[in-house]
């Protein structure tokens, strides 16, 4: 019974079939490893700091250093449980060798949606949500009570489900399936199971500290919270103020009379997450159900938001702070 549960389990299945035919699951586990392991989104983990931003001493672990170690203990761990469980005749010798691949992936992923600064930069995104997005929405005129639901993904935001979303449709140079992972690599990564904005059952999913309180009138820390507020509130913030329509005609590559500034912040945003944005919007406008319980209007200014969320939260600790300073004339971009 347990050999054929993980044996469901352990289907590597895609959401896109895969280019290449006739690999066995193993095979396919170390795909979705090259996979993560090549992406700018891994390798931008270097500059990414696990504990103290922007520090300069190289021997301070870095979140992709601390990622590459995970990998390596949670690896070694499943390897053990793995074989236990084999020896037990609970699951086969393949099963065996599998676990352990599909772990290490989920270890590889377990940082990579961690925006700049990390607690703090969270902190700073879910701050700049909860002050902003509501007044926005109204100014707008947006009907906010029909979109409230989906704005809990900022109003809870937090690096885990911006890692899956980053892996399943960021990364989207090729198609709207991004890096197209296996579904147990891709569900290994999900650590808590429920959504933004459903109810907190039985124990708080928030059960431990983000940070302690010793930690909070950190100069470095307070430095990133500010880069980020202000790279949301000041500058990228501003394209949520934008109807529609000006915002499709940026899209489009039109130009928007008396909207030079935010037509600089919007050629300053990603591409790809550009790219992403435009195929949720064909995704979701498909969806007639969506469409007429939240209006295309609403629709389109939520999937904006991650826009916007998407291209700030991907930035490395010390590209924030140059993108910051930039705007604020510290310094001269050259």
């Amino acid at each position: 019974m347990t050999e054929n549960l993980f044996k469901r389990i352990l289907t590597p299945v895609r959401l896109r079939k895969s280019d290449i035919g006739g690999r066995v699951p193993l095979e396919e586990f170390f795909s979705d490893k090259s996979r993560i392991i090549y992406s700018s989104s891994f390798r931008r983990l270097q500059q990414k700091a696990q504990v103290f931003s922007l520090e300069l001493n190289s021997s301070v672990r870095s979140r992709l250093t601390h990622s590459l170690e995970v990998a390596d203990i949670g690896k070694i761990l499943a390897s053990k449980i793995a074989r236990r469980l084999c020896a037990e005749g609970k699951i086969s010798a393949e099963n065996a060798v599998e676990i352990p691949a599909v772990v290490e992936n989920a270890c590889l992923m377990h940082d990579i949606g961690n925006p700049p600064f990390g607690h703090f930069g969270e902190a700073a995104l879910v701050k700049w949500a909860e002050d902003n997005l509501e007044s926005y929405a109204k100014d707008l005129r947006l009907d906010y009570s029909a979109i409230k639901p989906l704005l809990a993904d900022f109003y809870e935001f937090d690096g885990n489900p911006q890692g899956i979303r980053i892996v399943s449709r960021l990364h989207c140079e090729k198609d709207e399936f991004a890096l197209n992972l296996t579904v147990p690599s891709l569900l290994s990564a999900v650590k808590y199971a429920r959504t933004s904005g459903e109810e907190k059952a039985g124990r708080k999913i928030r059960k431990k500290a983000g940070y302690f309180k010793s930690e909070e009138a950190e100069s470095i820390e307070l430095s990133g919270y500010a880069v980020i507020s202000g790279l949301l509130e000041r500058y990228f913030g501003r394209l949520l103020k934008l109807p529609r329509a000006e915002f499709e005609a940026f899209v489009a590559g039109k130009k928007v009379g008396g909207r030079a500034y935010e037509q600089h912040l919007f050629n300053r945003l990603s591409r790809r997450c550009l790219k992403s944005y435009q195929n949720q919007l064909k995704e979701w406008f498909a969806d007639d159900d969506a469409v007429r319980l939240y209006g295309p209007d609403g629709l389109e200014w939520w999937l904006r938001v991650h826009l916007i969320v998407d291209h700030v939260s991907a930035m490395t600790d010390d590209f924030a702070l140059f993108e910051y300073q930039m705007f604020e004339g510290i310094r001269i971009n050259n």
